[in-house]
C-alpha cells in the first residue's frame, strides 16, 4: 500500500512537473509571439510613416528647405538654409540635435524670433523623427 501511494504521488509529481514544462512552454510561445507581433506593429507603422513623409516633407519643410533639400526656395534663401545635400553640412548631421531643434525650433542669433519654427503642436514624435530621417537620407 505504501509503494502504491508512493507510486502515485510520483506520477502526479511528473505530471504535475511536465504540465508545468508545458506551460513554460506555451508561455515562451506565447511570449514570443507577442513580441513578434509587437515588431510586426512597430513596423508597419514605420513603413506607413515612411511611405507618407515625402508628402509630410512637402507640406510642412519645402517650403523652406526645398523638395530637394537644397534649400534654394525664396524663403530659405532670405533664412539662411543650409543645403541638406552639401557634404560639408551633411558631415555635420547630428541625429538628436537635428531631432530636438525641428521639436523645439532653432532661434535667430539675435534672440529676436525664430530661423525655424517648432513642431511640437503640430506633429508627432514619429512624424519629426521620419522627417529628420528624410532630410538625413535626402542627399544621399
Amino acid at each position: 500500500m505504501f509503494h502504491a501511494a508512493l507510486g502515485q504521488r510520483a506520477v502526479a509529481q511528473t505530471d504535475t512537473t511536465t504540465q508545468r514544462e508545458g506551460m513554460t512552454m506555451r508561455g515562451k510561445k506565447s511570449g514570443l509571439a507577442v513580441a513578434v507581433a509587437a515588431v510586426m506593429l512597430v513596423a508597419a507603422s514605420h513603413v506607413a510613416l515612411a511611405d507618407g513623409t515625402a508628402e509630410l516633407w512637402n507640406k510642412k519643410c519645402a517650403i523652406c528647405h526645398g523638395k530637394d533639400g537644397k534649400g534654394d526656395t525664396k524663403i530659405g534663401k532670405k533664412k539662411g538654409v543650409k543645403d541638406l545635400t552639401d557634404p560639408a553640412v551633411r558631415a555635420k548631421f547630428d541625429r538628436g540635435r537635428m531631432i530636438k531643434s525641428v521639436t523645439e525650433g532653432i532661434p535667430e542669433e539675435d534672440g529676436d524670433g525664430f530661423l525655424m519654427k517648432g513642431f511640437s503642436e503640430k506633429l508627432s514624435a514619429e512624424e519629426i523623427a521620419a522627417l529628420v530621417d528624410y532630410a538625413i537620407a535626402i542627399g544621399k
